[in-house]
């Protein structure tokens, strides 16, 4: 089972899944962590590992479709499902393996996670940021300095990154892109990302100016955002970056 990054986690899983797949041991699972982490895509390959192709692929929302009959069941985002009351019977059982993906900022009822071995998704370093890049960019020979570029206009998150890259693939093929001053060109003027800011950030960020102090309740209203991606995508960027602060008056803009 390859996976770039989560070292911590994929070595100790190293030694466990060989174990589940052999009946040695009976197990759930529960991982934790920043959206676009690669959460799904490592319980998918644990499923696979273990299962095959007899493995289910779930969202909370359809949690009444479960086959018992499947040796893995993979559920993703947990955290939606209302009655998570109807799952313990079967993860008592550890049979068959549960694993579940659900964002750091979500709430689970103690008993769902006390049934589950956790795993927390860490920030990824640099080198394995680089090799992702690497990995979903088309053109060999951008310089780890194009591919840096690439990963802080994705706020280094693995899943923007490769959606980046994606872009920056289809763009290259009508446009040139062979240094950092072109990358960085068509990464500002054409896709809209600026300093590391997406559009949606850069319109936060443009109505707060103006409003110098605002509820997210008005944010929200005014941007067309949704309350839950201001507060799980743009403002934990903005936070980092020290360009908003959040007090019980409101949001507030630094400059």
């Amino acid at each position: 089972m390859k996976f770039i990054g989560q070292n911590r986690i994929y070595m100790e899983l190293d030694i466990l899944l060989p174990q589940i797949k052999n009946n040695e041991l009976n197990m759930n699972f529960l991982f934790r962590g920043k959206s676009g982490y690669g959460k799904t895509l490592m319980g998918l390959k644990i499923c696979s590992y273990l299962a095959n192709n007899n493995y289910q692929y779930l969202f909370a929302d359809n949690i009444n479709d479960i086959n018992t009959e499947a040796t893995a069941i993979f559920i993703d985002e947990i955290h939606l499902l209302q009655v998570p009351e109807v799952l313990y019977k079967y993860l008592d059982k550890k049979k068959p393996t549960f694993i579940f993906a659900t964002n750091e900022f979500a709430d689970l009822k103690e008993p769902l996670v006390n049934r589950c071995t956790v795993y927390t998704f860490e920030d990824y370093t640099e080198e394995e940021l680089l090799d992702i890049s690497k990995l979903y960019i088309n053109n060999e020979k951008f310089s780890d300095d194009m591919l840096w570029l690439i990963c802080e206009a994705a706020n280094k998150n693995p899943r923007k990154i490769s959606n980046l890259c994606y872009r920056l693939n289809a763009i290259s093929n009508k446009i040139p892109l062979n240094n950092l001053e072109e990358l960085n060109y068509v990464i500002e003027k054409i896709i809209g990302i600026v300093d590391g800011l997406d559009p949606m950030c850069l319109k936060y960020l443009e109505i707060l100016e103006r409003l110098s102090t605002s509820s997210l309740e008005n944010i929200s209203r005014v941007s067309g955002i949704s309350k839950a991606t201001i507060q799980h995508e743009i403002e934990p960027v903005l936070l980092y970056r020290n360009r908003i602060s959040i007090t019980s008056k409101g949001r507030s803009f630094i400059k």
